[in-house]
């Protein structure tokens, strides 16, 4: 790879040094984690050992070629030749000074898998980074440059204002999101509760269905063993001892002397003195049984 002419490596020494000795923009941390995994497929002549080298020596590469595009994204470099020569110091200086850690490995006979991080200070770096351009370079425009970077520092300033107003926009949200689904939690128990009450009203109606069903039925039944056993002259006791108890009775008074027993839809009509069956009421049958009825 060339070599940058003598005024690209003064402005990229002096960018460097700038980057270190200010201030920090707003929000941008010294420290930084690359994490990276890689897994190695083993050649026949490959031994465990081998296979880890040789992952390891192929994630290193990969994390440290990570370094080198982020810290070229930090100093905002453009030019295609200015980005390759940083690249291969920043390569040659954070080799030296980077420890890779390893979070994760695993080898199956056939693929070794490694994952493992580097933690890099940015500032120990570009210190490394502009001692070795101080050898290549002079310090020449470092006025032009100073303006240039503190144009950029507030760039990334107002970059950082503007993150942290959509954080706050981004919270917002989340803070209506999170009280939506509250509403519609309590919407949904509400309608679990009135699901549950439903099935509880149709069970009970159901019940009720099936009691009165056998009223009925009860009553049909009463009616047709009424009569069927009825005839005038029996006495109350014999129609009971036939047919049962009946539903109901009711006494017609003195003045009428009679005694009505309910069966269903008819009444059985028997003499207030010796309780003989004299008649019976049908359904529809106008006025009190005491006082109509009919002979079947």
């Amino acid at each position: 790879m060339h070599a940058p002419a003598p005024r690209v490596l003064l402005l990229l020494l002096l960018a460097v040094f700038l980057a270190v000795v200010s201030d920090p923009a707003p929000g941008r941390a010294a420290q930084k984690v690359f994490v990276r995994e890689y897994s190695y497929r083993a050649s026949d002549d490959d031994s465990k050992n081998s296979a880890r080298r040789k992952a390891l020596e192929q994630l290193r590469a990969e994390l440290l070629r990570e370094v080198g595009v982020y810290l070229q994204a930090y100093l905002e470099i453009e030019s295609r030749s200015d980005r390759e020569f940083v690249a291969e110091e920043i390569r040659t200086v954070t080799a030296g000074i980077a420890r890779t850690e390893i979070l994760e490995e695993a080898w199956d006979g056939s693929f070794f898998y490694v994952k493992a991080q580097i933690e890099l200070d940015t500032e120990d770096v570009l210190r490394s980074l502009n001692r070795a351009l101080e050898e290549r370079s002079s310090s020449a425009e470092l006025q032009r440059l100073s303006a240039l970077l503190a144009t950029a520092n507030a760039e990334a300033s107002s970059r950082a204002e503007e993150v942290e107003r959509l954080k706050a926009q981004v919270d917002a949200r989340n803070a209506t999101i999170r009280d939506q689904e509250s509403r519609l939690q309590e919407l949904e128990q509400d309608l679990e509760r009135a699901e549950r009450r439903l099935v509880q009203v149709d069970r009970a109606q159901r019940v009720v269905q099936s009691k009165l069903e056998q009223i009925l039925r009860d009553i049909d039944r009463m009616t047709e063993e009424a009569l069927a056993a009825y005839r005038p002259g029996l006495t109350f006791d014999e129609i009971r001892s036939l047919i049962g108890e009946p539903r109901a009775t009711k006494w017609c008074g003195i003045s009428i002397n009679r005694r009505a027993r309910n069966y269903g839809d008819v009444w059985l009509v028997s003499d207030g003195s010796t309780d003989i069956l004299q008649c019976l009421a049908r359904p529809g049958t106008h006025g009190s049984p005491c006082r109509r009825c009919e002979q079947p």
